[in-house]
């Protein structure tokens, strides 16, 4: 059991829907727990999910990953 609670999009604090529907259309249809702990806090869950965001989508690895076993 989580000492946050999780939120939905009926519980988001501040009305704030329009960051829960963020969290769908970004990270899914069920997000992962640590992003519905945040949104209890919207201005923290938007850049936790600002930063996650640009790391996923932003970044890339050098070209060395042709030699990585994985």
């Amino acid at each position: 059991m989580a000492r946050i609670p999780y939120v939905s999009r009926e519980t988001m604090p501040d009305g704030r829907t329009d960051l829960y529907d963020r969290l769908v259309r970004e990270r899914g249809a069920n997000p992962e727990n640590v992003f519905l702990a945040l949104a209890n806090v919207p201005d923290l869950a938007e850049a936790v999910l600002g930063m996650a965001t640009a790391l996923r989508k932003q970044t890339t690895l050098p070209g060395c990953s042709a030699s990585w076993p994985w």
